[in-house]
């Protein structure tokens, strides 16, 4: 299952809707770091995202405006093992990362993110 797919099934069975952000590299990706914070700062919900075969889960987002700088705050949605912070951070499945290590991921390919909105009105109480 893939970005699209994930956004599929919230948006069909769960009924939350989602924006996507298409993005054709690394470097496309950080030009929307903007409105990735916008995302979290107004939403608040984790950002699916898949880089060429690989996936990943964004929670946080640090970015200067001045320099354009970015690093995102990322969760690997395939750990499993024991809730223990020490290898669960050395082995970097939680941790900041810079862009770079999105140009490794998607290998050339396009980065797709899905960021789901929280469900308003009446009709979500």
């Amino acid at each position: 299952i893939g970005t699209v797919e994930g956004m599929y099934v919230l948006q069909d069975y769960l009924k939350v809707d989602c924006k996507m952000l298409y993005c054709q590299d690394a470097a496309d990706m950080a030009s929307q770091a903007p409105q990735m914070l916008r995302h979290f700062e107004t939403e608040g919900t984790p950002i699916m995202m898949g880089a060429g075969v690989k996936a990943y889960t964004l929670v946080g987002i640090c970015f200067d405006s001045a320099t354009g700088e970015v690093a995102y705050l990322v969760v690997d949605p395939h750990f499993t093992g024991h809730d223990d912070l020490k290898p669960i951070l050395q082995k970097g499945w939680v941790g900041w990362k810079k862009l770079d290590f999105f140009e490794k991921s998607a290998e050339g390919s396009f980065i797709n993110c899905c960021l789901p909105l929280v469900p308003r009105g009446p009709e979500h109480v």
